[in-house]
């Protein structure tokens, strides 16, 4: 199953919809499941083919995006028929910015179809297949219909998106398995258009291809209007103060920022997800200054000892500055 926005009279209504297959027309056919309304208010209104009325409310979540610059810059990557990797740390946003892509894109007439990754993978296999409209079922000898193979269907799916017109937008791809991998590289090399979302993804195989592109926390002004705005949304009263502790804490979380306006509204306590590191430059330069003081001071005593002592402990100081920078993790060099 998957959310489809279907258009009537002027108006664009979202419903949970799931393929069937049609014995008379004998091909698949989208059917509603759940109608969830419009976007911006309560409705009542006449579902369509069902007969009667129902009064559907939307669904409450917040639709403000903080990414505007972000968005535009991968929606035209991908405008152009290019693929991405969109990759970030934990709560960082992604996937909330990969449902907002793939909104924008089919508003410009461009058919984009978000899947989040889960197994197993022939469910995933099929709500791909689903959306694309691909048959799951075929005839077999005895004029029987029988399930498509895995690989056939995967086969059908590169056939299908290999024109460029459709975007593949897939959530939780650091989790996509191997076999699955190894037919995604199939469909780049056919001229498919996909968009990966992964947190910390490998650096080789599959995402080696993709051109990467990292969601970074956000800003502090973005921080405190995304609090705000949450605070809003959730009917929470917050105190100025109470807002800056939270941006302190959250430190460009969008995910975190979130989760802890709820917690205030509900009073619950817990120790904050991330770590802060310390940056302890400043320190080592001050210990660097420390020590080419001592040398100067062992020189106006006329205390040799004092400025060897100074010398040695200089060059170790230095040694050890230079070891920790080559064995930093974030590196300059593509791996």
């Amino acid at each position: 199953m998957f959310v489809k926005s279907i258009t009537a009279d002027g108006r664009t209504y979202q419903a949970l919809v799931k393929s069937v297959w049609d014995k008379e027309k004998k091909q698949p056919r989208h059917k509603v499941i759940r109608w969830l309304g419009r976007v911006d208010d309560s409705v009542r209104y006449a579902l369509f083919g069902a007969g009667y009325e129902a009064e559907v409310r939307p669904v409450a979540r917040m639709t403000r995006s903080f990414r505007s610059t972000e968005e535009k810059f991968i929606c035209g990557a991908l405008k152009r028929n290019r693929s991405l990797l969109l990759h970030g740390s934990w709560g960082v946003g992604k996937t909330f910015l990969a449902q907002r892509i793939a909104e924008e894109l089919n508003a410009s007439r461009r058919s984009a179809h978000f899947f989040r990754w889960s197994s197993p993978a022939g469910a995933f296999v099929s709500n791909i297949c689903d959306a694309l409209l691909i048959e799951t079922k075929e005839e077999n000898e005895n004029g029987r219909l029988v399930k498509r193979s895995q690989a056939a269907l995967l086969e059908a799916i590169g056939e299908r998106i290999a024109d460029g017109r459709h975007v593949l937008i897939i959530d939780k791809a650091q989790q996509i398995p191997a076999a699955l991998r190894n037919n995604f590289e199939l469909w780049l090399e056919r001229g498919a258009v996909v968009l990966l979302s992964a947190t910390m993804p490998k650096r080789g195989e599959l995402y080696l291809k993709f051109p990467r592109y990292e969601l970074q926390p956000l800003d502090r002004r973005s921080s405190v209007e995304l609090v705000r705005a949450a605070a809003a949304h959730l009917g929470v009263r917050l105190t100025p103060s109470q807002a800056q502790e939270i941006v302190t804490l959250g430190n460009g979380n969008p995910q975190f920022l979130i989760r802890a306006v709820a917690e205030r509204d509900i009073g619950a306590v817990s120790d904050p997800d991330q770590a802060e590191w310390i940056d302890g430059t400043p320190l080592v330069i001050a210990a660097l200054c420390c020590l080419m003081f001592l040398r100067f001071v062992g020189r106006g005593l006329h205390d040799e000892n004092l400025m060897l002592m100074g010398g040695m402990a200089l060059v170790v100081l230095r040694l050890a500055m230079l070891t920790i920078a080559r064995v930093s993790k974030r590196r300059r060099i593509i791996e």
